[in-house]
């Protein structure tokens, strides 16, 4: 009985190390596939540079740069203000590498040192810039219980003289110094945070250009405006992406089925692009956001505006970099459906509001928009967005907030008439807010950045689970089996067990065999 006991013992501890085995082998595939975070674990950096300068309107800047393990630079975000020497808007910018796809490109091309002959399958990224600039702030009066504005307002800021009994007086604060409050920087698990704020104060009203101001509002100014930023970044690994992949054919003589949209963009063209099924890899992505919080402090409201608000006017321009881009590069991005393209919602067109990169000077029609987002980017990719929350706090109360766009144009930086560094286009609208003395709200600037995308045909095994890396469906199908595995066997030789116990006791009771000539028997047939 001793002996069956200790044997009983050896095969449940055998079938519990077998459990905790398994368990310790399928916990190990799940640590070799799990997402992995943080910006110095990954072995990237974030710089932070603080100066002067004279792009996107100059002044000065905060920004952040996303530098790999080699220093290379691949993304970066910041905010630009103007000061008492250069005054200035504020305006959020972000620059980044964007992949339209992997492609397998073929062809030849001519140039100053001959015939080239192409024949390789690679990556083709793009660079493009994203970003929002604040407009001025206007004092308007709604107009039949309308919570739009009843006036138009041009790229500029320039104001519709038809409207003008809706619209009272204006803020500048495209030209306004704004005081710097210093970078506060922390930590949130494996996302790095930083907080920094822009105030100005006392700031003049301004007249319409073809009116003046009630004698009432010109001692008086705008108490307090108060930009707080709180911005966010980190690092992530993400698998299971599907890129498009493109066979392309380029030809030296053949300029594609679309005109130069810029002059000097030189190179062969596109003659033939198909696309082909998806490659799915993993990719390590920026994520990034810029968000803030607007505290409009002692407006003094026209005492003719019998039912005051006020809107603060936004632009959003992106675009792409084309100063060392070819021609079918560029004809490659239309061709693929990866040129630039805004998506909202609003209630004049039943839903689905959208403009293309190619925009020029079109009008919206101050339509109120009924999605509280504005989307950027191609039928793939995703730029980048600008959103806002549909509440707003005045006067300690919650009331809602309402966001309208203006309309579109062309825009290049820097504008001029040689080749510039970005082409993409611009629009511009509004937030409204209804009238008060402390006005609270909160819009954000965000989106993403590939840092690498590696496909799973060039990614190296890793261990002797290597196949599972990168695979999420093959990770939980390992998991699913390891797991019926384990227990079946378990159950099996538990079963085992029970079948050799019932045996040896029916056994005993017909031969009445002694205990020691049952453990003969037991080692007889093991």
């Amino acid at each position: 009985m001793k002996d069956m006991i200790t044997m009983m013992g050896k095969r449940t501890n055998m079938i519990w190390s077998l459990i905790i085995g398994a368990v310790l082998v399928l916990s190990s595939l799940v640590a070799l596939t799990g997402v992995t975070t943080g910006i110095e674990d990954e072995g990237w950096d974030i710089t932070i540079e603080e100066g002067k300068t004279e792009r996107f309107g100059g002044g000065n800047y905060t920004r952040f740069i996303f530098e790999d393990p080699e220093g290379r630079e691949d993304a970066r975000f910041g905010i630009i203000w103007g000061t008492e020497e250069d005054p200035g808007s504020i305006r959020m910018v972000v620059n980044k590498m964007r992949y339209l796809g992997r492609i397998s490109i073929e062809g030849e091309f001519e140039d100053e040192t001959g015939t080239t002959e192409i024949d390789e399958e690679r990556f083709i990224r793009i660079g493009s810039v994203f970003g929002a600039s604040i407009g001025n702030l206007w004092e308007y009066e709604r107009i039949d219980d309308e919570d739009v504005a009843h006036f138009n307002v041009d790229a500029r800021d320039g104001v519709d003289s038809d409207h003008v009994p809706s619209v009272y007086k204006y803020v500048n604060l495209r030209e306004a110094a704004w005081e710097y409050s210093g970078l506060e920087e922390s930590e949130d698990g494996d996302e790095m945070n930083w907080e920094m704020s822009l105030t100005a104060e006392d700031l003049p009203y301004e007249p319409l250009p073809w009116d003046q101001l009630d004698p009432e509002m010109e001692n008086q100014s705008l108490d307090k405006i108060e930009f707080t930023f709180h911005l966010s970044a980190s690092i992530e690994e993400v698998e299971g992406v599907e890129m498009p992949h493109f066979e392309v054919e380029i030809d030296s003589d053949s300029s594609g089925d679309y005109g130069d949209l810029i002059d000097g963009i030189d190179g062969p063209g596109l003659k033939r692009v198909e696309r082909r099924s998806s490659e799915e890899g993993t990719a390590k992505v920026a994520n990034y956001e810029i968000k803030w919080d607007n505290e409009i402090v002692g407006w003094d409201f026209d005492p003719e505006n019998e039912d005051p608000a006020l809107m603060l006017g936004f632009q959003n321009f992106i675009g792409h970099r084309i100063q060392h881009m070819r021609r079918w590069h560029r004809q490659l991005m239309f061709r693929s459906g990866e040129n630039f393209r805004m998506r909202t919602s609003d209630r004049h067109h039943d839903g689905e509001f959208s403009a293309e990169f190619s925009i020029e000077g079109e009008t919206f029609d101050r339509n109120r928009l009924e999605r509280n987002s504005i989307g950027y980017g191609g039928n793939w990719t995703r730029t980048g967005a600008f959103s806002w929350v549909d509440n707003v706090t005045v006067d300690g109360e919650e009331k809602n907030v309402t966001a309208q766009l203006f309309g579109g144009i062309p825009w290049l930086h820097p504008p001029g008439f040689q080749l510039p560094e970005y082409f993409g286009f611009l629009v511009w609208g509004g937030i409204n807010y209804p009238g008060g003395q402390e006005i609270f709200h909160d819009p954000a600037l965000s989106g993403d950045a590939f840092l690498d995308f590696t496909t799973e045909s060039e990614e190296e095994p890793r261990g002797p689970f290597g196949w599972l890396v990168g695979s999420p469906k093959r990770v939980f199908t390992a998991l699913v089996l390891g797991a019926v595995i384990t227990f079946v066997t378990a159950a099996i030789l538990l079963k085992e067990d029970d079948k050799r116990s019932t045996g040896k006791n029916k056994y005993d009771r017909e031969r009445n065999i002694e205990e020691d000539d049952w453990s003969k028997y037991y080692d007889r047939k093991r």
